[in-house]
């Protein structure tokens, strides 16, 4: 239950003031880039989090860990606005679905991949708790830097800039609801 509270919320509260920052900029990479590598410097700590703290203090691990992926979820949601903003520019419209699809098809087998790693080390007596769960914390970490490499190494194209005053935050919240009343296809 906390953790997907915690996923559900970190996601979707950032993401509207992430959208409010960046409105009006040129590019998103760097805002990109930073929100990521701020969310990936917190996320090295997990493996020592797994590994160290469940010996020193099963509450503290329990805290550490909700507190790694509040801040990974907090930082992932106001990043992602940025990030769909970058695939619009850099992926033309006809290729997207196929980009997505790719993107889709290669999580599903690297999730299978995943997954029989994760039973072979679950079943090895040889590795037990918590050297077990720190192999998969670091595992995760490696893939969050790999992550953070490929990102970086985009070309974004300049985008395009509305002229028109940035609303102050509180105006900007507050068109979200007519939208979502012409659109109610959100909530079906």
């Amino acid at each position: 239950g906390m953790a997907r509270f915690i996923q559900v919320i970190g996601y979707t509260l950032p993401a509207l003031i992430a959208a409010h920052y960046i409105h009006g900029r040129k590019y998103h990479k760097r805002f990109l880039l930073t929100a990521l590598g701020i969310q990936r410097v917190v996320v090295l700590f997990l493996p020592f989090a797994v590994y160290y703290l469940p010996s020193y203090s099963p509450k503290a691990a329990i805290f550490g860990i909700y507190f790694i992926m509040a801040w990974f979820w907090l930082l992932d949601g106001g990043a992602a606005v940025s990030w769909f903003d970058m695939v619009a520019k850099t992926v033309p419209a006809q290729y997207r679905g196929r980009f997505f699809g790719v993107m889709q098809s290669l999580g599903g087998a690297s999730a299978l991949i995943g997954g029989m790693l994760v039973n072979s080390i679950l079943r090895n007596p040889r590795i037990s708790f918590p050297t077990n769960y720190t192999i998969f914390a670091t595992i995760f970490v490696l893939c969050m830097c790999l992550s953070q490499l490929f990102l970086s190494l985009i070309r974004e194209p300049e985008g395009s800039v509305e002229e028109d005053q940035k609303a102050t935050f509180l105006n900007f919240a507050k068109q979200a609801v007519p939208l979502l009343k012409r659109r109610p296809v959100v909530f079906k």
